[in-house]
């Protein structure tokens, strides 16, 4: 081979690493996934940032949940001292959001704003001649779309 590379399969992935045994979708929750959006929206982060952010009484806590993350390989340490995802996988809980702005929001709130932009748009620029059906439809969907987005937003799962 001209690159020098003995093998094609020379790119792993963590899948591979890990034990078959290992469900990563149900070692990470509760405290655990709490830990890890923090890393994943944060960035490379310090320890202590974790407990200061999360609100935990001593850093060993955050410390027992990096190390849970670091063991199923979603977490890594620089030479710094920083903390940040080696990988970020899609949990099952986390389907309904996105990060946004190093924020977690849910994925209906950009529906939420186009109809409620459709709607103030279509009011303003047809003001004389509004169609009823087109201004109900809009504020039925505008509607609709932000209480879905304020009800994911209030019962997250983290």
């Amino acid at each position: 081979m001209a690159s020098g590379l003995s093998s094609p399969h020379i790119l792993l992935f963590y899948e591979d690493i890990l034990p078959p045994s290992i469900d990563v979708e149900k070692e990470v929750k509760g405290t655990t996934l709490r830990v890890y959006l923090c890393i994943v929206a944060n960035g490379p982060i310090r320890m202590r940032d974790i407990q200061r952010g999360l609100g935990f009484s001593t850093p060993s806590l955050a410390y027992y949940h990096v190390e849970k993350l670091i063991k199923l390989g979603l977490v890594e340490e620089d030479e710094d001292g920083l903390y940040r995802a080696s990988r970020v996988v899609e949990l099952s809980i986390l389907k309904p959001y996105i990060v946004f702005g190093g924020r977690l929001i849910p994925r209906l709130v950009f529906y939420a704003v186009f109809f409620t932009s459709f709607l103030t748009s279509y009011v303003i620029l047809s003001w004389g001649d509004l169609n009823i059906y087109t201004v109900a439809v809009a504020m039925i969907a505008a509607a609709a779309f932000w209480y879905e987005t304020v009800r994911a937003w209030r019962y997250k799962p983290f």
